[in-house]
């Protein structure tokens, strides 16, 4: 359990760590402004009776939280990747040492063992 922990952990910041960042970076303010523009793009195209509910409004609006929520999603991974990278140079050494020594070396077999078998 623990060596598949350990390569888990060494796959995901080998990944983290060798990923090209884009050539757009997004900001929350971005991603706000951008909501706030789908936002009023439902209301001009969907027009409702006041009072009355607006199915086709509601839908709208639920697919600009969606695209909000991916949009900052995609921030806050560009504003962790240095962070990410750091700590993967920190710990490339162990990463690399504990994955040579369990996958490089061959199992032991165990010790035979004395005595009757059943």
């Amino acid at each position: 359990m623990k060596r598949s922990a350990a390569i888990l952990t060494a796959a995901v910041l080998l990944a983290a760590a060798s990923a090209q960042a884009d050539d757009k970076t997004v900001t929350l303010e971005q991603c706000a402004g951008n909501y706030g523009a789908c936002v009023a793009d439902c209301a001009r195209d969907n027009p409702g009776t006041p009072g009355q509910p607006n199915p086709k409004m509601a839908a709208c609006e639920g697919g600009c939280a969606g695209k909000r929520a991916v949009c900052e999603a995609e921030a806050g991974y560009e504003a962790a990747k240095p962070w990410v990278k750091e700590k993967y140079e920190k710990s490339k050494k162990f990463l690399q040492d504990l994955l040579r020594d369990h996958i490089d070396k061959p199992k032991e077999a165990p010790p035979k063992r004395e005595g009757k078998t059943i």
